[in-house]
């Protein structure tokens, strides 16, 4: 009776409103840029930003709409929403751009699967533009593992250490615990290896005691490698890591993190011009960014994001399994593994 009285306030209170956009909410929520959006069905999705709950919905025309849950009125969520989905980046206008681009094969490789796309109207995904503290602490978490597993790890993070916001739909929400907060809490290192954590325990632990005294938004006005240099002072952050947080919230668009993924595209785009070894060194890191930003120019990373999601998922729309799929390090799975050794 409590949830069916919670339902039928938040419908008399809050109604869904257009976001003026036609982007893939799917594509866009479950790429892995951002772990914390859950799928509730009928092309409808929820997740928090900030201290509030919003429920977002893909219309049967494409178009997105929103509404706060909780609070159920949010006078600023529209302005909230376009920030967080960088509307004022016109995707639009780049996926035209990109769709003449035919100089080499990995521009044609983007050009032929948006051309596929251009008939529905809708463009592919968005690059989200999170909250830099909360995409670095959810980054260290990525290292070594998928994206169903970081989900699930950093939904306990949050029940753990996250203030709570209230219930809707089948779920109690919770926020993002701040790196301040975390810096309190006792034994935190200890608690996050009992939460399956494993080594990023560590990296998170260590992280959240240097964050209050880093300010990371003054970031976004810098270089990428004025970025980078200040991101990989922390324990654990590497290229890879420091690059996901500069695309994902810092506003450094031409930036193209590198993972297995997109050094499997550059050994297929690249062979010829890029000299590879078995193991990605700085040299060659840098040189498949550089190929990439040659090739698509200040939004390389929306263009490799793109990319990215097409080379994570088969034809029929399901993930892909990675190579580093196997590294699961949750008591459970530990265990299991152990029982078949």
């Amino acid at each position: 009776l409590q949830f069916l009285y919670f339902i039928e306030v938040g419908a008399r209170m809050s109604k869904w409103a257009s976001l003026g956009t036609r982007f893939s909410l799917q594509r866009t929520l479950f790429c892995g840029q951002v772990f914390g959006w859950r799928d509730v069905g009928n092309n409808e999705y929820m997740g928090v930003i900030g201290k509030r709950v919003y429920a977002l919905r893909q219309c049967d025309n494409a178009e997105v709409q929103f509404k706060c849950v909780i609070p159920s009125r949010d006078k600023n969520a529209k302005e909230t929403l376009s920030d967080y989905f960088n509307l004022q980046t016109d995707l639009e206008a780049l996926q035209k751009q990109w769709m003449k681009l035919e100089e080499n094969s990995l521009q044609k490789a983007l050009s032929v699967l948006l051309k596929e796309k251009a008939a529905s109207g809708v463009c592919y995904l968005r690059v989200i533009r999170q909250d830099p503290e909360e995409c670095l602490l959810s980054f260290l978490c990525t290292q070594n593992n998928n994206v169903a597993r970081i989900t699930g790890m950093l939904d306990r993070f949050c029940k753990e250490f996250g203030d709570k916001i209230g219930k809707a739909g089948e779920m109690t929400w919770h926020a993002f615990p701040t790196a301040k907060k975390l810096a309190e809490v006792k034994g935190l290192e200890q608690k996050l290896q009992e939460m399956g954590f494993g080594y990023r325990a560590k990296y998170v632990a260590e992280a959240v005691t240097k964050l209050p005294k880093m300010p990371l938004k003054s970031f976004r006005g810098e270089t990428p490698e004025k970025a980078r240099a200040h991101l990989t002072s922390l324990t654990g952050v590497g290229s890879k890591v420091s690059d996901c947080v500069a695309l994902f919230s810092l506003d450094q668009h031409s930036v193209t993190p590198i993972d297995t993924h997109i050094l499997r595209l550059a050994q297929i785009h690249f062979k010829d011009s890029i000299q590879f070894t078995k193991t990605l060194t700085p040299k060659t890191y840098t040189s498949i960014q550089k190929a990439w930003f040659d090739s698509f120019g200040p939004y390389a990373g929306w263009a490799q994001s793109i990319l990215f999601h097409a080379e994570l998922v088969t034809p029929a729309g399901k993930r892909k399994r990675a190579a580093d799929d196997d590294d699961d390090d949750t008591p459970k799975a530990k265990a299991t593994k152990k029982k078949k050794k």
